[in-house]
């Protein structure tokens, strides 16, 4: 009899000491999460970089799973952007810019751990193209504005497209 009473004791003993000290809610401290945060940081190109190309590519570091990008030429990106990427997975964006020399562009990167979920802002981060341009440097770019889909399977995309001296281009 004793011996069942010290085996049920060490059941109960080990029961409590799993249950107070286990979660299944807990992450896992082994499993790489880009930096740990949330809110996104550690920008490319780096904030108040200059003489950037106008082919760039915006990238940052965060733990997030799905992000909006805001790319605009006022201080505020989301107020008036003329680049919007939502619900994007990757953690950069590849831009084209029409050639402006010395024009400033800011960007806000939101972060959110699923897609449509709570947003967290990041800071706005500026950086300022090149002042003259290489030769060669011809094509056009393409300014997303808006993305939404809708079932049956359609997608509406609202972009514009303009040559490297910021002139719209028709007939698309």
């Amino acid at each position: 009899m004793s011996k069942k009473l010290l085996q049920l004791c060490f059941v109960f003993t080990l029961a409590v000491i799993l249950a107070s000290g286990c979660s299944l809610n807990k992450p896992n401290p082994y499993e790489s999460s880009g930096n740990g945060q949330l809110t996104p940081s550690n920008p490319t190109p780096a904030d108040k970089a200059v003489n950037q190309p106008n082919n760039i590519t915006l990238g940052w570091q965060s733990s997030g799973s799905y992000f909006d990008v805001y790319l605009s030429l006022s201080s505020d990106p989301t107020s008036n952007p003329v680049g919007k990427w939502l619900d994007i997975s990757g953690k950069s964006v590849g831009v084209t810019l029409p050639v402006t020399g010395n024009q400033n562009f800011y960007w806000q990167v939101f972060a959110k751990t699923s897609s449509g979920g709570a947003l967290t802002a990041g800071p706005i981060w500026r950086f300022t193209t090149a002042s003259s341009i290489s030769p060669g440097q011809v094509g056009n770019a393409m300014y997303f504005y808006d993305n939404s889909t809708s079932l049956p399977h359609q997608v509406h995309v609202l972009f514009q497209v303009v040559d490297m001296s910021n002139t719209g281009v028709s007939g698309l």
